[in-house]
């Protein structure tokens, strides 16, 4: 026994331990669950260009997963850690550069609406007008109306966030709940419409006789089309403040699917008796008035996604209708069995990363052999499935997605054998297509209309919704290379050549539809529109940098963040603390990673100092050829306008892909990439 023991000290003793992640299946507490994942990795070396970390388990930096390994294992067995943002992740860094950063996405929204901000509170300047955001403080107290949702996450009533205004320190979360958005219905009256869950707005139920406030869904697929109404309000100053009154009230229709007057509503007050809110005209009731105040989160539109300021228009919403039908969940069931494995539960799974890594090591074997090369390592594509796969829907938004589904269900990778007998892997990104958070399509100044043909804009109904989508996205892992002018690569369909233009460059020559896929899961569009116009120019855009097309699909063109800052878009200024290189936030269809911008005055980050081709991308350190979101001068002129100056906030990829798509096979479906449809043969169907 001590011939035993003596080598494994020394051993131990040549090798301390690097890492202390010994909880590899990231549940809190190191069991049978990890011990068997090590035992996947047990034999596996790294390439001793790379980090030490690039095995999980390769807990002593020596480049092998061996019985060294296994002791320091065994000596964590049975204790329990905390879960970190970063467990499970991997890096994969040069190791003569100590600069080098973790291969990292944002975190989600779930993590965004917890972060605490520091506010100070004011009073709404001026008065009460159509989409104005206010947050209603009750006069001569410290609280403030609120929204109540239940354990799941769903808006259930209203209540009283007592003491809010008494705080310098809250939520994204608290805040957002406590905001509305007035929404004018006749003439100053308006209904209140919360700005976290815009399905949702203000009306009554009668509690023991008594016309109590609350909320309702008014307008998504699960409202109740028995009981869905709205109230709309005025809002009348006194000497002790500002009185609420519940001038109208608005019912649902089936015979005209649409909202009618209740004739038999007569105004009333809103008081206070038992805590709650109610409609009464009753001097039993405490008289109430309010104090509206600025909330701290700004959900308006950016000027620069409306420089012309171009007045929001009053066309009629396309309707929507929906079958009922979850086409993704169904199609999923239909994968091939070689990568079933990968997607046997939705979401973070120990197993289905285990399947997936297993996968990937395929992948990279099959490639060497055939002399080819990934655009990326392996550890690029297991960090960035999993920060996809850990994002969930957080609001009630679009119109026929839930609370707490995964926005984006499924990543797998495929590795099927082309016409050529060559390997064409891919990473397959199986999205919802609506991201976690708010959409603001109903403040668009001027969304896409439905484009019926003879009719001009100002008779066409518009886009102030969308639907859930079933999104195979198909980003090719394998390096095909660059071009270095756009007619390199063969367009089925693009911009320009729908426009007549035969000047091509990096902005015209690009798909009629989507052309990358962003990290929550919602395709990203070129920044110019079907007119060769920016479409943040024309006023086409949420505040989110994002509108829903003709068949109702969300969609960005712009980057959200650059423009407006808000801590609620899909990355924010929080997700580049203690790194060293922007967030990977998209993918285009090339095969080629997105990052974040670089932030004013960063004069540290990797790759900062090297200038973005026209294609908004370069190539440094260990993260081979990418784009970067890039804020760039831009000027609009509208009709009988001076030129106004603006930035455009390119969300990558811009435009032009500078990936090489001649020979990525099944590129195209019909004059668009495809994404949409029944998935193929390289999407593991």
């Amino acid at each position: 026994m001590k011939l035993f023991v003596i080598p494994i000290i020394i051993l131990l003793n040549s090798f301390p331990a690097w890492s202390d992640n010994y909880d590899l299946s990231c549940d809190g507490v190191v069991d049978f669950d990890d011990f068997f994942l090590f035992m996947d990795d047990f034999g596996r070396t790294s390439d001793l260009s790379l980090s030490c970390s690039a095995i999980l388990s390769d807990f002593d930096c020596n480049h092998a997963v061996d019985i060294n390994d296994f002791f320091l294992f065994a000596d964590n067995y049975g204790k329990t850690v905390e879960v970190t943002v970063d467990c499970g992740q991997v890096l994969n860094t040069d190791k003569n550069n100590t600069n080098a950063s973790t291969f990292y996405g944002p975190a989600s929204l779930a993590e965004a609406l917890e972060r605490v901000r520091e506010i100070s509170w004011n009073s709404l300047p001026t008065d009460p007008s159509d989409l104005s955001t206010v947050i209603l403080g009750i006069s001569t107290t410290s609280d403030v109306l609120t929204i109540k949702e239940n354990g799941t996450g769903n808006p259930e009533g209203l209540s009283f966030n007592e003491g809010m205004l008494a705080n310098s320190k809250l939520s994204n979360d608290q805040l957002l709940l406590s905001t509305f958005k007035l929404i004018e219905f006749g003439i100053d009256t308006y209904r209140l419409v919360s700005i976290k869950h815009s399905n949702f707005c203000i009306d009554y139920v009668n509690k023991e006789n008594v016309p109590t406030l609350t909320l309702k869904d008014y307008r998504s697929h699960f409202r109740d089309p028995d009981t869905a109404a709205f109230l709309t309000f005025s809002f009348e100053k006194s000497e002790d403040g500002i009185k609420l009154i519940a001038q109208d009230r608005h019912v649902f229709s089936e015979s005209t699917e649409n909202f009618v007057m209740d004739g038999s509503w007569n105004s009333a007050e809103v008081r206070l008796r038992d805590n709650e809110l109610i409609l009464a005209n009753e001097e039993d009731a405490t008289s109430l008035t309010f104090t509206l105040f600025t909330p701290p989160i700004s959900t308006q539109i950016p000027t620069d996604y409306n420089p012309l300021a171009t007045q929001r228009v009053d066309n009629d919403e396309i309707p929507l209708d929906w079958d009922g039908k979850n086409s993704l969940d169904n199609t999923i069931k239909d994968l091939n069995s070689e990568y079933s494995d990968q997607v046997a539960t939705a979401g973070i799974n120990s197993n289905t990363r285990s399947a997936a890594e297993s996968m990937l090591n395929q992948i990279s074997e099959t490639i060497q052999s055939e002399g080819l090369q990934l655009r990326y390592p392996i550890e690029f594509y297991l960090a960035v499935r999993e920060n996809m796969l850990a994002k969930s829907v957080q609001v009630s938004d679009v119109y026929n997605t839930e609370i707490g589904v995964l926005a984006v269900p499924y990543v797998f990778f495929t590795n099927e054998t082309g016409e050529d007998g060559l390997h064409h892997p891919f990473m397959i990104i199986a999205s919802r297509g609506t991201g976690e958070g708010i959409t603001q399509l109903w403040d668009v100044p001027r969304p896409p209309g439905e484009g019926t043909p003879g009719t001009q804009y100002p008779d066409q109904r518009v886009t102030r919704n969308a639907y859930k989508a079933s999104i195979f996205a198909k980003i090719p892992m394998r390096d095909y290379g660059l071009v270095s002018s756009v007619s390199e690569n063969d367009m089925v369909g693009h911009l320009a050549g729908d426009a007549g233009v035969t000047d091509l460059d990096q902005l015209n020559y690009v798909s009629l539809s989507g052309n990358g896929i962003a990290i929550d899961g919602i395709i990203v569009y070129p920044a110019m529109n079907n007119t060769l116009t920016l479409s943040a120019a024309v006023g086409e855009i949420s505040s989110l940098g994002m509108h829903s097309g003709r068949g109702l699909d969300l969609h960005y063109h712009s980057d959200a963040y650059s423009a407006n800052p808000n801590g609620l878009n899909f990355y924010n200024k929080e997700d580049y603390l203690d790194r060293t290189h922007p967030p990977i936030i998209s993918f285009s269809f090339d095969g080629i990673a997105g990052y974040g911008f670089y932030q004013t005055g960063d004069n540290s980050s990797q790759g900062v100092d090297l200038d973005l081709d026209a294609w908004g991308g370069h190539d440094h350190d260990i993260y081979n050829y990418h784009y970067h979101s890039q804020p760039i001068g831009a000027t609009v002129s509208g009709k009988g306008k001076e030129p106004v100056d603006f930035t455009a906030h390119m969300l990558p990829p811009k435009g032009a892909w500078r990936g090489r798509i001649n020979e990525i096979p099944d590129f195209w479906s019909g004059n668009k990439p495809s994404y949409k449809g029944r998935p193929g043969k390289y999407q593991g169907f």
